[in-house]
């Protein structure tokens, strides 16, 4: 009798020098030889499952090969969940960021993934501890996708974070060295969508020509699709503005926490993007 081989989605933890990390990791039925790894930051208030079941991503992932791991942020670190990106030790390899990117190389190892098909996606404050991890690591990814987030280098402090995060003058310009798709909510009250062009490249900080621009309809909210030319210092980005969207996981399922409903798939758009890198 042949057993069938199936979709999991594990708990497990990685200790090192920097402590102990605990993750969810979602490995596909079938995938190549070297599979693609996705990294998944979550968003304040939430947990691995949780941002697994509002994004989506693992019944992507399923078709693509692709294994997925969603690190937890602890309650002792911070009461609310959220990565601490905001902390100087924690934008460097000293602490959180330094403790993913362990997790990173560990998971390249135990399950054989491919070491040039790394990416990295976060929501709130995961997605500005990917923009940091891109900054540390320009080499370890091939892609990554910020989702409501803050540029790296954007604060130093609560007071600077709060600042940044409805301001969005802060921080680096431009997606640096990694290829990177941006989604912002238009009716975002909690992060500035100056954010989101900063990231990208957009606005008054643009370095570098658009390549085009679209506006049309999907998931039944409109939305306007930048995208924008590699520069001599700069990837490629993508930026998408999604009409009527507050701060929340566009195209996802509500039964996942801060997650709409409406808007584009950004689980599909981001997954698009990643395998092209």
């Amino acid at each position: 009798m042949t057993l069938q081989k199936i979709d999991r989605f594990d708990d497990d933890e990685h200790r090192s020098d920097l402590g102990v990390l605990s993750y969810k990791l979602f490995t596909p039925a079938y995938r190549p030889k070297r599979p693609p790894l996705l990294i998944m930051l979550h968003g304040c208030r939430q947990t691995p499952g949780d941002f697994a079941t509002g994004t989506e991503m693992n019944d992507h992932a399923a078709a693509k090969g692709v294994i997925v791991a969603y690190p937890r942020q602890r309650m002792m670190s911070n009461l609310n969940r959220c990565w601490n990106w905001f902390e100087p030790r924690h934008q460097t390899g000293l602490g959180e960021a330094g403790q993913i990117m362990g997790l990173v190389n560990h998971l390249i190892s135990s399950e054989n993934c491919h070491p040039r098909r790394v990416y990295l996606a976060g929501l709130s404050a995961g997605a500005s501890m990917v923009a940091i991890l891109c900054r540390l690591y320009p080499r370890r990814f091939a892609a990554a996708g910020v989702h409501s987030g803050v540029p790296a280098g954007a604060a130093d402090t609560l007071s600077t974070a709060i600042t940044a995060m409805k301001e969005g003058n802060l921080g680096h310009i431009g997606p640096g060295r990694v290829p990177m798709i941006v989604f912002q909510g238009a009716k975002d009250r909690v992060v500035s969508q100056a954010n989101a062009s900063r990231l990208a490249g957009l606005g008054r900080w643009r370095p570098w020509p658009l390549k085009r621009q679209s506006v049309f309809a999907a998931g039944g909210l409109d939305c306007t699709r930048t995208r924008i030319a590699r520069g001599i210092f700069n990837a490629k980005s993508e930026h998408w503005l999604i009409d009527d969207l507050d701060h929340a996981w566009s195209g996802g399922e509500t039964a996942g926490s801060y997650t709409s409903k409406y808007g584009p798939n950004a689980s599909a758009e981001m997954m698009r993007f990643f395998l092209r890198h």
